[in-house]
């Protein structure tokens, strides 16, 4: 088995000019490179991973902290994650805290005590000046989902714009009469519901008749029954999440509505739900892979830089219009 000094000797450096090529030093010249690229495609040389990761204080493991894998929307994301990551050589582990703040902070402790490079947040359940204290001294990005005052690198979209373009859609199909089921304690909700009232009110229309659920199913069910219930003036909903939006859907059929003849439904997140379940869900869709991509490629930029980045990338949304919102009749 070739080793440096063998690649050292057939490309006439030193091994130290070796390490430096291995390391994407910039210090040597592009004629040496090739030199020693040849060597080592030559000799079949293979660096040893764990032995330059330990001699730059590194482990090649980053954490990718989410509250559980049960909602299908993670599932893209994780995986732009993961694959860039490994063509990087970084290995992803996935820690669900299952909102558990003192599970987060195991898992952060093991940034702490050296036992991997750095985080990437798509929701946490810590409060902001906790999470303010940890990024200064680590390597954090926040992906999707966000805590407010955290000053990190952030890849999202715009939220707000996107609860707008979902209330804007219902209302050029002439609906005047719309709910909303959020989640509580979600900045990116929030923003959803903000962007949705603001539309509302360019149409004069001051009642925004709200209801919340925690992104589950069963959740989502309850609140479009409550909305459905309180409100039966109401033609369309508009879901933070798809899950929420298909159980809309079924709410309101329970209820003897048929949508979307008498109530349109629209989602949020583009899962594979949104298409197979009928009719087939209008939806927001994210990209969701190259948001997970791009977290990764900024949380590596500063495991490798060892500087904290302050960049904030806003990806761009777009609706996905099927069979679940029509005209009101």
């Amino acid at each position: 088995m070739a080793t440096i000094v063998d690649v050292a000797k057939r490309a006439g450096v030193s091994t130290a000019t070796v390490s430096r090529v291995l390391n994407g030093s910039a210090n040597v010249s592009d004629k040496t490179k090739e030199r020693i690229m040849a060597a080592i495609e030559e000799l079949n040389y293979n660096p040893n991973a764990l032995g330059r990761n330990l001699r730059r204080m590194r482990t090649g493991l980053v954490l990718v902290i989410l509250p559980s894998i049960s909602n299908s929307f993670f599932s893209q994301v994780v995986k732009g994650m993961e694959q860039t990551g490994a063509a990087q050589s970084y290995t992803t582990m996935i820690c669900t805290t299952r909102s558990n703040p003192d599970r987060e902070r195991m898992f952060l402790n093991l940034v702490r005590n050296r036992q991997a490079d750095g985080v990437i947040l798509i929701s946490s359940c810590l409060s902001a000046e906790e999470l303010q204290s940890f990024c200064l001294q680590y390597p954090v990005v926040q992906c999707s989902e966000f805590i407010p005052g955290v000053d990190t690198p952030l890849v999202s979209i715009d939220n707000e714009h996107a609860g707008y373009d979902a209330a804007q859609h219902l209302l050029k199909l002439g609906h005047r009469h719309i709910g909303v089921i959020a989640a509580r304690g979600t900045h990116s909700s929030d923003l959803r519901l903000t962007g949705c009232r603001r539309a509302l009110a360019e149409y004069g229309i001051a009642d925004c008749p709200t209801a919340y659920g925690n992104f589950t199913y069963q959740s989502g069910y309850g609140a479009a029954q409550q909305l459905l219930q309180e409100h039966p003036q109401l033609t369309a909903i508009f879901a933070v999440s798809d899950v929420m939006a298909c159980a809309a859907m079924r709410a309101g059929q329970d209820l003897e509505h048929r949508v979307p003849e008498t109530l349109s439904v629209i989602g949020f997140d583009n899962i594979t739900m949104s298409y197979v379940v009928r009719p087939s869900l209008t939806t927001i869709a994210q990209p969701r892979y190259e948001l997970g991509s791009a977290a990764m490629q900024q949380l590596i930029v500063q495991i490798e830089n060892g500087k904290q980045s302050h960049n904030c990338i806003c990806m761009e949304h777009t609706i996905i219009k099927r069979e679940s919102t029509a005209a009101i009749l």
